[in-house]
């Protein structure tokens, strides 16, 4: 039974009879469901012909443009207020979700950016380098063994660095 549906799915009359009833506002179940076809088999065949994949998303994204222009008059089609606004939101959810890009109500923005951890460490350790535990390090740059630790000398009552070690 399965293999019947792959086979009668991968033919064109098909494809294009499947896309045509989502394009008529029927879902990917409910045209299943009426061609009587698995819906495992569409989904084989999505992935195998990418041209029917990409007619199935222009149909949906066809589908979810009407239901959209379905809202200017939403008045005029549902009587009763509250279900009127029941439906409107539905409609405005699934929009969202389904086409973000145009009717989503957040925009994604996605930023690519490379750190360099090692300037980062360095400029961090030349901020901290002159004050640790109240005592400033005098380093000799020759050699990495002879590090001396001195009282920082303060002159008229002002440390000889106004910066801020933290900032």
């Amino acid at each position: 039974m399965f293999e019947r549906d792959l086979n009668i799915m991968r033919s064109t009359l098909a494809q294009e009879t499947f896309v045509q009833r989502i394009y008529e506002g029927l879902t990917k179940s409910e045209t299943c469901a009426e061609m009587r076809i698995n819906p495992a088999a569409v989904g084989i065949v999505r992935r195998e012909n990418k041209a029917f994949n990409q007619a199935i998303r222009d149909a949906e994204a066809f589908r979810v443009d009407m239901q959209v222009d379905r809202l200017i008059n939403i008045n005029d089609d549902v009587d009763c207020p509250i279900m009127a606004g029941v439906i409107s939101k539905n409609i405005q959810w699934t929009a969202a979700k389904r086409q973000r890009d145009i009717y989503g109500d957040k925009t994604d923005i996605t930023v690519n950016h490379t750190l360099s951890i090692s300037a980062a460490i360095e400029q961090a350790n030349q901020r901290v380098l002159h004050f640790i535990d109240g005592k400033a390090l005098i380093i000799d740059n020759t050699s990495t063994d002879n590090i001396s630790v001195e009282q920082p000398k303060i002159t008229d009552n002002v440390e000889i660095c106004d910066d801020d070690p933290f900032a």
